[in-house]
């Protein structure tokens, strides 16, 4: 199998050097309209490969700590009587999204080498992240059996907007296309919910 997508590469005028797929330099004219294609294919299998599991490497999606802390406080008198203020946090650490057996360094102006400094169990990880979530309460009697009590609920207090990625491509440094050396860098993302509210309303009787 490994000789077959070789020999479509060279067919498709892509060299296979040092593991890695490159256009054939200065056959560019000459190249099949699938060169392009097949080198990014080619380089994404040998990626996936590399990064096969083993034993030593930690649980891709793994998050390394998580912790959640809430308080509130209800004031018994005064104009305020009956008032609750809460304050929560949701925190999560860092968290494995990808590996780095598919990393290279430059040996040359086109060609690349496998990054002996890293393998397949050097975790790629997505930054940790605290969110913090705010109560206002209220609670009163309709009469002496019925009780109503209010919450506005504000998640994501502080409307943080950052990006949370969940996955890695291998990528030149620095975005320069030019460069043959790739390293995994964070891919694929979804965000953080923004700022919203929610009121609540609880009758006991």
């Amino acid at each position: 199998a490994t000789l077959l997508a070789v020999k479509i590469q060279e067919d498709a005028g892509v060299d296979i050097v040092n593991g890695q797929a490159v256009l054939r330099a200065g056959t560019t004219g000459q190249n099949s309209p699938d060169a392009a294609g097949a080198v990014s294919s080619y380089n994404q299998m040998n990626e996936i490969a590399r990064n096969l599991t083993s034993a030593e490497q930690k649980v891709a999606r793994l998050v390394e700590g998580t912790g959640n802390l809430f308080t509130d406080y209800t004031l018994r008198e005064g104009m305020f009587k009956n008032v609750r203020l809460g304050l929560g946090l949701n925190y999560r650490g860092k968290e494995v999204i990808g590996y780095r057996g598919g990393d290279s360094i430059r040996t040359g102006p086109t060609t690349a080498a496998d990054d002996p400094a890293v393998d397949a169990t050097t975790p790629v990880y997505r930054d940790p992240y605290t969110l913090v979530t705010g109560v206002v309460g209220y609670s009163f009697r309709l009469n002496p059996k019925v009780r109503v009590k209010l919450d506005l609920r504000v998640s994501n207090l502080l409307n943080e907007d950052m990006l949370l990625y969940y996955t890695t491509t291998q990528r030149p440094p620095g975005g320069d296309i030019s460069n043959p050396q790739r390293v995994a860098t964070p891919s694929q993302f979804s965000f953080v919910v923004p700022r919203n509210y929610s009121l609540t309303a609880t009758v006991s009787f």
